[in-house]
């Protein structure tokens, strides 16, 4: 019976009325140190959810649960009382931590869309109204670009659901094919230079001579636009975006270079993370939906690359993405096979 408790992943610890570990499995152990530890958090979790009023609980109903965090881990914590003498209680440990990230995430998802959707279907009603309103031409005009302008951020919010959802899901079917890896950053910059040019930005694009790559042309283009689109939207007060691509060992690698807001030193592990957002957002107003470096990420992970990023705040930041440098025959038959 031991084996078979020490097996399942679940922690399990008995006490006795006076809050003493009489035996803990294999799990719960793992967790903690060693059985001191365990028996100093025990005591503290009993003081803190105030032991008598659990025995009185288990009492009423037999069974007390409550949420309760351990080392970074979540766990439902079941208590129940079983039937030796003296009483003694059983409490079972399910880690909830996963559930727990999902539930977050979905909070996370309601806050975004009622903050990101908000304000442009706001723009969206008020222009329209105008435009009813008033019939002067310019004024019209106006407000019917202020439309355009907010119907295209609303697009991109709903576009970028549907490219993580089909990811998520494995629902992309990914085109790879030797590809100009310079000649695709020069499309993208080029898409950008209107956006640029108003806010006073130089592009500045440094390459080596690189070898063709193996991608799918467009989820890569999704990458390059949306680094270059994040660059010139954090570039507050800064004049220049710099892009470089070079070949770093059996990788080719692209860095695109912003001197702007930069990101926090502790927010730079959870940039990645589906809708988060740093708080130099919040700070300086800049709106966005935290889906595109996830996005970006899951991209680059099905092309066997990845992306990485170092940044000071005020300094700017530097996202390195890099793609398997890699014998385009070979790496042909492996995607075939």
């Amino acid at each position: 019976i031991k084996s078979i408790i020490d097996g399942v992943k679940n922690g399990l610890i008995v006490f006795d009325l006076n809050g003493k570990i009489t035996w803990a499995n294999t799990r719960i152990l793992d967790i903690f140190s060693d059985q001191m530890v365990l028996n100093q958090y025990l005591y503290e979790l009993l003081t803190d959810i105030n032991f008598e009023v659990l025995l009185e609980e288990i009492k009423r109903f037999n069974i007390f649960i409550t949420d309760i965090a351990i080392q970074q881990l979540e766990f439902k914590c079941v208590i129940t009382p079983i039937s030796i003498e003296p009483v003694h209680y059983v409490a079972v440990f399910n880690d909830i931590t996963d559930l727990k990230k999902i539930d977050r995430l979905k909070s996370d998802m309601i806050r975004m869309v009622s903050h990101e959707l908000k304000n442009p279907l706001l723009a969206i009603n008020i222009c329209a109204e105008n435009i009813v309103d008033i019939q002067e031409k310019n004024f019209v005009i106006e407000n019917a670009q202020n439309i355009i302008q907010a119907s295209s951020v609303l697009m991109n919010i709903i576009t970028n659901f549907l490219n993580l959802s089909r990811l998520e899901n494995n629902m992309i079917e990914f085109n790879k094919e030797p590809a100009d890896l310079i000649e695709i950053i020069n499309e993208c910059i080029s898409l950008q230079l209107p956006i640029a040019k108003e806010k006073g930005i130089d592009i500045i694009f440094e390459n080596e001579n690189i070898a063709e790559v193996l991608i799918d042309k467009t989820q890569i283009t999704i990458v390059i636009n949306n680094l270059l689109s994040n660059a010139l939207k954090y570039s507050i007060n800064s004049n220049k975006v710099i892009v470089k691509t070079y070949t770093e060992e059996e990788f080719i690698k692209t860095s695109i270079i912003d001197f702007g807001i930069g990101i926090p030193q502790e927010d730079l592990d959870k940039i990645f993370e589906t809708f988060f957002r740093s708080i130099n957002n919040k700070k300086n107003n800049i709106e966005g939906s935290g889906l595109g470096l996830s996005i970006i990420k899951r991209i680059l992970l099905l092309h066997n690359g990845d992306i990485s990023v170092t940044s000071k705040v005020n300094e700017g930041s530097i996202f390195t993405f890099k793609l398997p440098a890699q014998n385009l025959s070979t790496a042909i038959n492996q995607e075939t096979k």
